[in-house]
C-alpha cells in the first residue's frame, strides 16, 4: 500500500473548528492536534484510557528535568506508581541546607539526628507538582519518612 501526501489547505482544517476532546481534536501550546479513532480509544486493564490525555500527560513527563527515567514514563501513566520514573533525588548540598536550617531536627517527630540518620523529603510531594530544589527540600529521620510514604 502506497501512503500519498495530500496538501490540505489550513483553512479547511481549521474552518468550524471546535476543541472537542471525544472528537480527537485538541489544540494547546498553539498547536491542533487531530487524532483519528484508534489512537483516542483503548483499554488497559479493563479500564477505558484516553490516548489524548496520555499523550499530553506523556509530552510534559519528557521535558520534566526531574524525570530521570524516561522510559518509566509510560507504566507510570498507566500504573500511577512513581517508583517507575526514578524522581531526581536531593543533592548532598540540598539536604546539608535543610539539615542546618532544620538544625537537626526531624519535621515530623521533632527530635534531633545526625544528619546521616535523615532523609530528604519533598515538601511538596513531586506528583503534586512539588519540585526537586532546596526550597522544597525537608529533613526527616528515617523512620518518620518510611511511615510518611508508606515503605
Amino acid at each position: 500500500m502506497k501512503i500519498e501526501l495530500n496538501k490540505i489547505p489550513i483553512r479547511e482544517v481549521i474552518a468550524g473548528y471546535k476543541n472537542s476532546a471525544e472528537e480527537g481534536v485538541t489544540a494547546y501550546n498553539g498547536k491542533l492536534n487531530i487524532r483519528p479513532k484508534y489512537q483516542r480509544e483503548f483499554v488497559y486493564k479493563e479500564k477505558q484510557q484516553n490516548a489524548i490525555k496520555l499523550e499530553a500527560e506523556i509530552k510534559e513527563l519528557m521535558m520534566d528535568e526531574d524525570v530521570t527515567k524516561k522510559f518509566g514514563i509510560y507504566p507510570f501513566v498507566l500504573t500511577r506508581q512513581e517508583k517507575f520514573l526514578n524522581i531526581r533525588a536531593f543533592t548532598d548540598k540540598m539536604k546539608r541546607e535543610a539539615y542546618e536550617r532544620q538544625k537537626g531536627i526531624c519535621k515530623k517527630c521533632k527530635k534531633y539526628f545526625e544528619i546521616e540518620e535523615m532523609e530528604a523529603d519533598h515538601i511538596k510531594p513531586w506528583h503534586e507538582g512539588g519540585k526537586t530544589v532546596s526550597g522544597n527540600c525537608q529533613m526527616l529521620c528515617k523512620d518518620c519518612n518510611r511511615r510518611k510514604s508508606g515503605k
